[in-house]
């Protein structure tokens, strides 16, 4: 009984655990790479020529701020947007309003035919 006890109490810490740390990977929240974008967004290109020249583009997803940075040939560009995580969406303060997918370490943000994949760093 005693160790009964014991594992549901392990059981029920772990569960607090994972809800107060978003459910264990399915916080929006952090740092990522844009790893994929579908042809409709027009990314797909200059995100290849971004990692062929060394470059990347890093969204940070933090305290309702969500910052876009692109490093390519050795210049940098910064956009930042007030984003809400809302109904399993991505809405951010322009008015957009994305899907949100995660798998694993990747999530997939997406409306319609337009997605991108990031992958958390």
């Amino acid at each position: 009984m005693k160790k009964t006890v014991s594992i549901v109490s392990l059981l029920l810490a772990m569960v607090l655990l994972l809800t107060a740390c978003g459910g264990g990977g399915q916080n929006i929240e952090g740092t990522w790479e844009l790893v994929d974008a579908s042809e409709a967004t027009g990314m797909k290109e200059p995100l290849q020529q971004a990692k062929e020249a060394g470059g990347s583009f890093i969204f940070t997803f933090k305290g309702g701020k969500m910052t876009m940075k692109m490093e390519a040939a050795g210049q940098t560009q910064e956009n930042e947007l007030d984003y809400e995580v809302k109904d399993g969406k991505l809405v951010t303060s322009d008015g957009t309003s994305l899907n949100i997918k995660f798998d694993g370490n990747k999530v997939t943000l997406s409306e319609g035919e337009n997605s991108i994949t990031l992958q958390r760093k």
